[in-house]
């Protein structure tokens, strides 16, 4: 008889759709592939003003391991322009990053610090990055789900 209960259950179930939902699995990855770049992000630029060559490429790594998280993972169709926006623009910032520091690695620390702070191309990605972040965390919100994407 156990067995039998236990056959209607998982038939029942499975008519049900029980299990984890995909939407809340993926918020969940998202949410801790944004949180593990942000810590990384902090722990290797802890200081804005304070920018060096290691810092900048170190924040980069950090990114281009988001990107690959994300790049990982099959967006439900609900959010998939908004990860699809996401992806684009990360991998359009850590492009960005790469050719920058590319593009100044004969630069002594001062020099790189003053060619950082005057290269305004890159607010313009991570507000894209940003933009991207939000939409996601707004459809999160919209469906009642407890993520907190770190934006």
């Amino acid at each position: 008889m156990s067995r039998r209960l236990g056959a209607i259950l998982l038939v029942a179930c499975a008519a049900a759709s029980c299990g984890p939902d995909p939407l809340e699995q993926y918020f969940d990855s998202v949410e801790t592939t944004m949180r593990v770049m942000l810590r990384d992000s902090v722990a290797a630029l802890p200081d804005p003003a304070d920018i060096d060559r290691t810092g900048v490429g170190a924040v980069n790594d950090a990114r281009l391991s988001a990107l690959g998280e994300l790049l990982r993972l099959v967006p439900p169709g609900e959010v998939a322009e908004h990860h699809q926006d996401l992806v684009d623009g990360l991998g359009e910032l850590t492009t960005a990053t790469a050719a920058f520091l590319d593009a100044t690695a004969d630069l002594d620390a001062d020099a790189f610090a003053t060619a950082a702070a005057a290269a305004t191309e890159f607010a313009v990605l991570v507000d894209a990055v940003s933009e991207a972040c939000d939409a996601l965390q707004a459809t999160a919100s919209g469906l009642k789900l407890s993520t907190t994407l770190a934006c």
